[in-house]
């Protein structure tokens, strides 16, 4: 009896440490397959500076939506629209939704009244590996200058309430969008700072023209940040040397279309104490203040958790001085090629140029629409004698020096 209780309890103990050894097996190779900031990864995409587009699903279809924390709502093209789902009843527009557009919805340039408004079923958007259920019903617009100024197909646009349900962190070093389920980790980060939020709002950063404070609402989906006319007179009147008229003309884009926009190049404001050097604003004639792409690219990365409504960055090279553009040239997306446009015609003329020559190559580099932004830039900043455009006109090539 003795024997068998003693190999009763070898056994037993033999089978608990094979057991508890299985366990801790079990338990690493589950370390290792999964990593806990890893898994809650939704979406590694590659980005732009001038702005953030990722791919999304719907209904098994993948798509491009803009990120634009400047939306109150989800918008998508109303031809696409048309495709996917059905137009939304008054009945099945939240009371909320309904009132708070009752008087139209405000852009950066003008309003869109309620009348001129569509309003569409929404369906469940799936991000990376992660799908948001149905929402607010989606607003719906004609997209076709987006896809012009952006230089691919945009079908759709991501508000302030998609935004909120995820966390976003931007490399503007390697170009990548890195978006979270769950808040990522702040280490490595060298500041967060708080921000301000509020229902149908963007959320706002505080920026400082010393001893002043202003506060900007972060709108991803504008390429330049903006501030009141009345902030621009107060900076004519306090300090003339602070602010410089950009060269005119060119354009800006916003839920009601093209528009003008006067631009200024400011001195003096600061944020979070870094000088943010010379940078350049647009006179919003509405009021609105606004941190616009260019003021995010200024960072090496950055990171917002809307849970924690916390703004974390790196910042190196900070501090930047905007150039005044030596020109400006209008170009847009359109029909599978870079074409330009949207010029005054006397304004293009010297320059040997016409509206909807379709440009081939610039400096012997081949246009993609891709590289829309980048050829913008060449247009601009290239020294006078040092431009060199092949186009086609009227099924012709020709050569332009410029």
């Amino acid at each position: 009896m003795e024997v068998y209780i003693l190999f009763a309890k070898i056994r037993t103990k033999h089978f608990l440490h094979l057991l508890i050894s299985t366990g801790l097996l079990l338990f690493v190779a589950s370390c290792a397959r999964l990593n806990p900031q890893k898994e809650a990864q939704v979406l590694i995409s590659k980005i732009n500076t001038h702005a953030i587009i990722i791919p999304v699903i719907i209904s098994n279809k993948t798509y491009n939506f803009l990120l634009d924390t400047g939306a109150s709502f989800t918008v998508i093209d109303n031809n696409l629209a048309k495709t996917l789902t059905q137009q939304a009843t008054q009945a099945q527009i939240p009371a909320i939704v309904y009132e708070t557009n009752i008087k139209g919805i405000a852009s950066v340039d003008s309003s869109l009244q309620m009348h001129e408004l569509t309003f569409w079923q929404p369906h469940p958007i799936t991000i990376g590996n992660y799908q948001i259920p149905e929402s607010d019903p989606w607003l719906g617009l004609d997209l076709d200058v987006y896809s012009q100024v952006a230089g691919v197909k945009v079908d759709g646009i991501l508000g302030i309430e998609i935004f909120r349900q995820l966390n976003w962190a931007v490399d503007n070093r390697s170009n990548s969008l890195t978006v979270w389920r769950h808040a990522p980790s702040i280490l490595g980060y060298q500041q967060c700072i708080p921000y301000s939020d509020r229902y149908n709002g963007a959320p706002e950063l505080q920026m400082d023209y010393k001893p002043s404070a202003i506060f900007l609402r972060v709108d991803t989906g504008a390429d330049f940040s903006y501030v009141s006319d009345e902030f621009i007179n107060f900076l004519k009147d306090k300090n003339q040397e602070n602010v410089a008229p950009e060269m005119k003309s060119g354009h800006q884009v916003s839920a009601t279309g093209l528009y003008h926009e006067d631009s200024y190049l400011v001195n003096g404001l600061y944020f979070n104490d870094m000088s943010v050097g010379r940078m350049k604003v647009g006179e919003n004639k509405q009021g609105m203040y606004g941190i616009g792409m260019n003021f995010l690219s200024r960072f090496d990365n950055y990171l917002f958790i809307p849970s924690k409504m916390l703004f974390c960055y790196n910042a190196s090279n900070f501090t930047r001085y905007d150039k005044e553009p030596l020109r400006k040239i209008s170009v847009r997306y359109f029909a599978q090629h870079i074409e330009v446009f949207y010029n005054q015609s006397k304004d293009i003329a010297r320059f040997g140029l016409m509206n909807g020559d379709v440009l081939l190559t610039v400096n012997g580099q081949k246009i993609t629409p891709a590289k829309i932004d980048d050829l913008r830039q060449l247009l601009s900043y290239t020294p006078s004698g040092t431009l060199t455009l092949i186009l086609e006109r009227n099924g012709k090539q020709q050569t332009i020096k410029i």
